[in-house]
Parts: structure tokens; sequence; C-alpha cells
């Protein structure tokens, strides 16, 4: 074997090695974030907790990939789901318009809201689909079954739509973080 070939044998290896990893690497897409915040009546004292909680996110995460951030609106009764920002990544314009944010007051439709978000994104093509839930983890109808979820016979249709919803979650490749203040 030639003496120059094989000088460049180690470095051969080391490339062969390298282009898979780097090819790996530019193929990966990047996380898509949906920031669900719970503006509704029930959080109202501790809204501008949740604001400032949602604007370090958005800070720590918004170099990162795209984020939509989706709250309550009142319709009838019901707080119910209002995507408001869609896949943006300037800082600024997603913490202007959390600091915009007020509270609603309706019925929290929280497990049909983490649904819809869960739906939102499904709209991506991400392989890291992150959904950040800031509540207070009370849900108080669901407009699925129309009903106020407050009685204890409620409680059995409750777990069956938590168990729904985390199958639902975990086929779609949805990693959720629940951040949820128990103070009412």
């Amino acid at each position: 074997m030639n003496r120059k070939y094989k000088c460049l044998l180690p470095q051969a290896a080391l490339l062969i090695l390298l282009v898979p990893i780097c090819l790996m690497a530019q193929t990966q897409k990047q996380p898509v974030y949906v920031i669900l915040l719970d503006n509704t009546g029930s959080m109202k004292t501790q809204f501008p907790q949740v604001q400032a909680l949602a604007k370090t996110i958005v800070k720590r995460l918004n170099q990162s990939g795209p984020i939509s951030i989706v709250t309550f609106k009142r319709q009838g009764a019901v707080a119910i789901l209002n995507p408001d920002i869609d896949w943006e990544q300037d800082e600024n314009k997603l913490t202007n318009y959390i600091d915009a944010l007020s509270t609603v007051t309706g019925q929290t439709a929280l497990f049909d809201a983490v649904a819809s978000a869960g739906d939102i994104l499904d709209t991506k093509t991400s392989s890291q689909k992150i959904l950040i839930l800031i509540t207070d983890g009370d849900d108080r109808m669901r407009r699925a079954t129309g009903m106020v979820s407050s009685s204890t016979d409620e409680y059995d249709r409750w777990r069956k739509a938590r168990d729904q919803l985390v199958k639902k979650s975990k086929q779609s490749g949805i990693t959720t973080y629940v951040m949820a203040s128990l103070v009412s």
C-alpha cells in the first residue's frame, strides 16, 4: 500500500464516523412549544406570577424553537381555548403579548383546552412537541360532556378523560410539563 494512502486512513476513518453524526444532527427537527396559560377567574390573584413565569419560559426557550401561546376566552358560561400567537420566536412580541393578558370569567374547560393544544402541536412535524401548561388544575366543565365536573359521580368520567388525554399525548409524541398552583 502506498505510504501516502496509509497516512489518510485515520482521517478517512474519522470522516466516516463523523458524517453520519453530522447528517443526523442536520435532519433532527427543532422543538416546537405550546404554552397554555390558564387565565380564567380562578387564577385572578395569581395571574401576575403566571405572567412572570410565562415570560421566563419564553426567555429560555424562544431561541430553541417556535412558540405558540394559547389562553382562554369566554364563550357563554364557559372559558374556551383561544389560540393567540402562532409559532413566534421574537422574545419581545411574546413577552409584550403576555404582559397584555388579563383574566376571563367562565367555567374552565381545562381538559378540552389541553386536548386542543395537543391538536395545535399535531399540526407540526417536529420530533419534539412540547406542551407547557400553567394552571391551578381546576377543570370546571368539559364541553364534550357539557357537565360541570364538581360532583363525586363525575370523578370516574374525569379519570377516563384524563387517561384518554394522556394516551393521545403519548401517541402524538407530545411531552407535557404542568406547572400548577395549588393555592386558591
